[in-house]
């Protein structure tokens, strides 16, 4: 089973993207959290170990993946990082459904 998050409706302002209280995949969600900041705030941002915190989020399924990902560079990290300009950046944010594949909803 894959391990699957839930957004706290607290948290919903924070995550446009999630509609609080649906299961999503951690990976997919993880992975466009990670892009966000990383378009937003640069190439050279300082990621948490884990960026999907247990204080936002319910986990379930699957088990907690042991390291991090935390300097794993991408090839869209890299891609920004010769653009370089806050234009590119801002207009490369991911987006639901655009540059960021949607997460599999569990059940649905």
């Amino acid at each position: 089973m894959l391990r699957e998050v839930q957004l706290l409706p607290e948290f919903a302002d924070e995550y446009p993207e999630l509609t609080p209280g649906r299961w999503y995949t951690a990976a997919a969600v993880a992975g466009h959290v990670k892009a966000v900041r990383l378009v937003d705030e640069g190439a050279d941002v300082r990621l948490p170990e884990r960026l999907l915190d247990s204080a936002r989020f319910h986990f379930r399924g699957g088990s907690p993946r042991h390291g991090s990902w935390v300097g794993t560079r991408t090839r869209r990290v890299d891609r920004l990082a010769m653009r370089g300009t806050a234009e590119a950046r801002e207009t490369s944010r991911p987006r639901w459904g655009t540059a960021v594949t949607p997460p599999r909803f569990a059940g649905a």
